[in-house]
């Protein structure tokens, strides 16, 4: 049986983990609306939604 320390480590760990993964899901969709930014018209607003679902989907 494990002790409270080494749960408290696994636990510990998948937070870590979810947090690098969500920091990278931010920084896909700040350089993709960056690349939206640069190639499209202003007035496409619903496109960096679809870039969003995209990027969550992949994972």
């Amino acid at each position: 049986m494990a002790n409270n320390y080494e749960i408290w480590c696994i636990v510990e760990l998948q937070i870590q983990n979810g947090l690098r993964k969500f920091n990278n899901l931010l920084i896909n969709i700040k350089n993709c609306l960056l690349n939206l930014k640069a190639c499209l018209p202003r007035e496409q607003v619903t496109i960096p939604f679809l870039c969003f679902k995209k990027h969550n989907l992949s994972d």
